[in-house]
């Protein structure tokens, strides 16, 4: 007995063999993990959402104060210097005078068979006449008498008709043909018996026509000694 061996099985866990842990699935996790999750994701996009709203509405608002700033700082850095904004004047007058006045000018050259022989160009105020270097006007008898008609011209910074060149008078001529009659700088001085121009200058002989001519002979009638059977219109240059 003493060297009879004695065998059994022994059933023994081997070590390193350990049953590995279980992932945690579905129908092993608890229910409120899968609650938190969805919460989770949810505030997660709505986080997302409300970052990408914000940063366009910064973005927007933001844009036009931009470019105001921008337009101010390249006005004010245009006017910084007086001289600047000066020639941004300068350019403009030439295009005025290349789009507006030389119309004017082949408008006026067309209504009467005096062109001027002036090749300078003028602006005239809003329903003047434009010829030579003086701008025209006619006003309606609402003015019956020269004197008045002689303040109407001093308040528009303007004057009496005063002719002092062959082709002005011809010019005049032409543009009054229609005309019962008008009001001109020229009075008559009824000592001398001569016609004198309103800055006390007296006729030229070449004006002589002025008050011989009949369609200009009313012209010399109507004046503050010989008041005309109707009010006249006035007319009255003003240097452009």
């Amino acid at each position: 007995m003493a060297n009879e061996v004695i065998y059994a099985d022994l059933n023994l866990p081997e070590a390193g063999l350990a049953e590995p842990p279980q992932a945690c699935y579905s129908h092993h996790c608890p229910r409120w993990h899968h609650v938190a999750l969805r919460v989770g994701g949810a505030g997660y996009i709505l986080l997302l959402v409300a970052v990408i709203v914000l940063s366009v509405c910064v973005i927007h608002s933001s844009k036009p104060k931009l470019e105001t700033s921008s337009e101010t700082e390249a006005t004010t850095q245009r006017c910084r210097n007086r001289s600047n904004c000066s020639s941004g004047m300068e350019n403009l007058i030439p295009y005025l005078k290349q789009h507006v006045c030389e119309q004017e000018q082949r408008r006026s050259t067309e209504n009467t068979i005096y062109p001027s022989r002036e090749k300078k160009c003028f602006l005239c105020p809003k329903d003047w006449l434009f010829h030579g270097n003086k701008c025209y006007n006619f006003f309606g008898k609402a003015y019956k008498d020269w004197n008045k008609s002689n303040e109407t011209c001093t308040e528009k910074n303007a004057q009496l008709l005063v002719i002092r060149e062959q082709e002005e008078k011809g010019f005049i001529e032409n543009i009054t043909k229609t005309k019962n009659a008008v009001w001109i700088g020229l009075q008559f001085n009824s000592r001398d018996k001569k016609f004198f121009w309103m800055d006390g200058s007296p006729l030229q002989k070449n004006m002589n026509s002025l008050v011989q001519s009949q369609h200009l002979e009313t012209l010399a009638n109507a004046l503050p000694f010989e008041e005309p059977s109707e009010s006249p219109e006035s007319i009255f240059p003003k240097v452009a």
